[in-house]
């Protein structure tokens, strides 16, 4: 039987509930509460389907791959959206974080032969906050409302989390903790 995982960057407690709490309102003002059903994350390998048994090479390969990470700072800067589904937390521009991504894409293939062609399409770091379900005709107000809000936070990327999906939700599996 196969499990559904991804591997995600994961904001501290006090922006994860403030990211939360927009999540709540954009379910209870513009009805998309898909997004409640993960932990405010950055994603860095999408959603992949793998056999139980496999779950400790996983785990051995972040395992492996996080120690050798260098800890940086990420800028989120306003909010951006993919028309017409989705309402995103923007994270700036940052070179660390874009070559991480490339390089654990590059490391799970070597290791444990995980790839996925949605991840030769080029890498669009978010923390979302309204997808799948946001109707197209609420969509637009919705990013009225957002598209010249302000949102300025910053904080360390020191870690990495696989998240395993539980059947209704996404948990926290495991974190990898970056060198210091």
């Amino acid at each position: 039987m196969k499990a559904l995982y991804f591997i995600a960057i994961l904001p501290h407690q006090e922006l994860h509930n403030e990211v939360t709490e927009l999540k709540k309102y954009m379910a209870a003002n513009f009805l998309s509460k898909a997004s409640l059903s993960s932990p405010p994350h950055i994603t860095l390998y999408p959603p992949f389907r793998e056999n139980y048994e496999n779950e400790s090479n996983i785990i051995n390969s972040l395992s492996d791959f996080a120690p050798k990470q260098t800890q940086f700072e990420l800028i989120m800067n306003g909010f951006g959206c993919f028309k017409p589904k989705t309402i995103f937390i923007k994270p700036e521009e940052n070179i660390s974080l874009n070559q991480m991504q490339a390089d654990l894409l590059l490391h799970l293939k070597s290791t444990i032969n995980l790839s996925d062609p949605q991840n030769e399409k080029p890498y669009h770091p978010h923390m979302t906050i309204a997808t799948r379900d946001l109707e197209k005709s609420i969509f637009f107000e919705a990013w009225s409302e957002f598209r010249e809000k302000e949102f300025f936070r910053t904080f360390e990327v020191n870690c990495i989390s696989l998240l395993k999906h539980n059947g209704k939700y996404w948990d926290i599996l495991s974190e990898f903790k970056f060198h210091s």
